[in-house]
């Protein structure tokens, strides 16, 4: 069993391949790797990304990362403030 930190290590490491499976437009594959059907009850990570776009600056990105059934850490919900 991951000690809580080493869980979290691990989550944001999948968050952040994730996230560039969207900044490369890989909707396909970003969407395979997303945890469905949402389950209120589980583990979750939120995490927090400063970041800018072409259009738009000073935007956080906001990643909720599930443990999923197989152990494995998957995307649940994404938003940009």
């Amino acid at each position: 069993m991951l000690k809580n930190e080493d869980t979290k290590q691990v989550a944001v490491i999948t968050s952040e391949k994730w996230l560039s499976l969207i900044d490369a437009g890989d909707s396909t594959e970003s969407w395979n790797q997303t945890a469905r059907p949402f389950k209120p009850d589980g583990e979750y990570v939120v995490l927090e990304y400063e970041t800018s776009f072409e259009r738009k600056k000073d935007v956080t990105e906001i990643v909720t990362q599930m443990k999923d059934a197989d152990g494995e850490w998957r995307a649940t919900g994404y938003l940009i403030r």
